[in-house]
């Protein structure tokens, strides 16, 4: 692989990493304040509502700017995020306004990194190299899955399920997602001034492929938005809000997808 494929398997993996640390963990750790599914629910939202925007805002400045740009920028916004709930935690059982304000900038951030992700594996690599390269993320990435529920379930362990040990974890990713931005400003790809058209893109009457694909991703989304967030918290609910144990579960989670992709590939 070259040295933009290695750093974007680095980023991906380490990002998928970061992420089953700490999204599903800021879920139950805002729940204990919030103590409401209904108010997660709205969070989710906040969260969601923003990616269309930031998707859209992403890719006009990848118009002026690199893809590695955009990528960082995201990646800035979500150690953004963490640095917020760290530094505001204290005032989320007094306004629930806190709460939804950092869903609002997780969304952001998370528009742009995927956004860049998704069109950064179209120019760092060929056809011929494609399938060794997506094959290296998908590796990376099931094992990061796995390991991320694993490690955080440590750190709450060594902090007795407490509300510190979530803190500590969320400024251990935080410090990462840094690293991240920066060796996100080292991928080289190229100035890609491609404009395009909101209103062509939902045009879903020309291309029956396309039309397939958008309907398929918009019932995925529903899916994913009702799953992600709620049925974490009442698995949560049901085991006695025990941190530890919940990132057990997840890491069995974790390794019952893979068995099962393994499976399907056979």
């Amino acid at each position: 692989m070259s040295s933009n494929e290695k750093r974007m398997v680095a980023i991906q993996s380490v990002f998928t990493l970061c992420t089953g640390m700490s999204t599903v963990f800021l879920n139950i750790f805002l729940y204990a304040y919030t103590k409401s599914i209904l108010s997660m629910a709205v969070y989710t939202i906040f969260r969601i509502a923003m990616y269309p925007a930031f998707f859209l805002l992403a890719g006009k400045l990848a118009n002026r700017v690199r893809y590695s740009v955009t990528l960082g920028t995201g990646l800035l916004m979500l150690a953004g995020q963490l640095l917020f709930v760290l530094l505001m935690h204290q005032n989320f059982a007094d306004s629930i306004f806190y709460v939804y304000l950092t869903a609002m900038i997780g969304g952001a951030g998370e528009g742009f990194v995927w956004l860049s992700f998704n069109t950064l594996q179209q120019f760092i690599t060929s056809k011929e190299r494609m399938f060794g390269y997506l094959s290296a993320c998908g590796i990376f990435s099931s094992a990061a899955n796995v390991a991320a529920p694993l490690l955080a379930t440590l750190v709450l362990a060594l902090f007795g399920n407490r509300m510190q040990g979530y803190i500590i974890l969320f400024e251990i990713v935080l410090a990462v997602f840094i690293g991240l931005t920066w060796l996100a400003f080292q991928v080289d790809c190229p100035q890609v001034p491609q404009p395009f058209s909101l209103r062509e893109c939902m045009c879903l009457k020309n291309d029956t492929a396309w039309r397939h694909m958008m309907i398929s991703t918009v019932l995925f989304g529903i899916r994913d938005s009702v799953l992600i967030v709620l049925s974490g918290i009442m698995l949560y609910n049901a085991i006695g809000q025990n941190g530890s144990l919940y990132g057990l579960l997840l890491a069995l989670f974790a390794g019952i997808t893979i068995f099962s992709y393994y499976i399907y590939r056979r």
